[in-house]
């Protein structure tokens, strides 16, 4: 797995060759819309949405330098690590719109654990070997982890798409001037935890599930490569999709969110949503006009 440079057969060096390909398209597409978020973004992203887009880039980042150059496990490892954080600010966002705000700090602590967690994990494996070992249980356990993540994001991610519903149907019963607009912003809502309480599943769901297949299917480093190593064309395009899918998903997910959803807002007149003339944001609205988190929670 990995390395363009060290590849040894042309079905290897071709599957690298597109990884690399398309992880530099799109890491060229984060940098650039990275750069026209924050030069306009006048508040309309949190801090946390502007960690999870610098994160996103740097994972990008070091996955193009992974299909160049990697020579050891510390890559795939590094990698994997970025993911598990990716997902663990997924979850704190997902689980504070329906948490209370006098909790918010408790949750933000659990957090900043699962962080110093994740990176004692990175540390301790990326210490252990320096040579890749397809058959390691450290592949499976950190897949297995961000597995875990990903259905707690997916649990609170659809008792949010529920209390949302439930908001709409308060605002379909109540409307007033601005009924249309908070609408359209619900409705982007809606569409923005759809995608980050499913993208972790995808990622991590895929990358479990090859990993097991490695693991419980091989009892040899050697015997394990043929489920990473392509041997055919077709094998070629399956590994680079398998390959493609565990890493990028959240931070493709990411960028939909944060920019994609919020075109109209930077400036951008053709939205990849058909919402005309509606701010794709989680907040827009001035404060005393937000659809805030405690409103909605409070909707039975």
């Amino acid at each position: 797995m990995g390395a363009l440079y060290k590849c040894q057969t042309n079905y290897q060096c071709s599957e690298s060759l597109i990884d690399l390909i398309i992880s530099s398209g799109i890491l060229y597409y984060f940098i650039m819309k990275a750069k026209l978020m924050f030069e306009r973004n006048n508040g309309i992203l949190l801090l946390i949405d502007q960690a999870l887009c610098a994160m996103s880039i740097f994972q990008m980042m070091l996955q193009v330098l992974y299909f160049m150059f990697a020579k050891s496990s510390i890559w795939l490892i590094s990698l994997r690590s970025i993911g598990l954080v990716l997902e663990l600010l997924i979850c704190i966002i997902l689980i504070s719109v329906i948490l209370e705000k006098e909790k918010h700090e408790q949750l933000f602590n659990a957090g900043r654990l699962g962080l110093f967690l994740i990176g004692l994990e990175c540390v301790y494996y990326c210490g252990k070997t320096t040579s890749y070992q397809c058959n390691e249980i450290s592949n499976l356990f950190m897949s297995f982890i961000g597995l875990m993540l990903s259905i707690v994001a997916f649990v609170f991610g659809f008792q949010c798409v529920h209390q949302l519903h439930q908001y709409k149907e308060y605002l379909l019963d109540n409307k007033n001037d601005s009924f249309a607009h908070q609408l359209l912003k619900l409705e982007t809502r809606i569409i923005q935890i759809k995608i980050l309480k499913l993208s972790g599943l995808v990622q991590f769901g895929v990358q479990f599930c090859w990993d097991s297949l490695a693991y419980f299917l091989s009892s040899t480093t050697i015997e394990c490569t043929r489920y990473f190593i392509p041997t055919t064309m077709l094998t070629v395009l399956i590994y680079s999709l398998l390959k493609l899918i565990s890493l990028i998903t959240l931070p493709v997910a990411v960028f939909l969110v944060c920019y994609e959803c919020n075109k109209e807002y930077f400036g951008i007149n053709h939205n990849i949503w058909n919402f005309s003339r509606s701010h794709r944001s989680l907040k827009v609205l001035p404060d005393h006009e937000q659809l805030n988190y405690v409103e909605m929670s409070e909707i039975k």
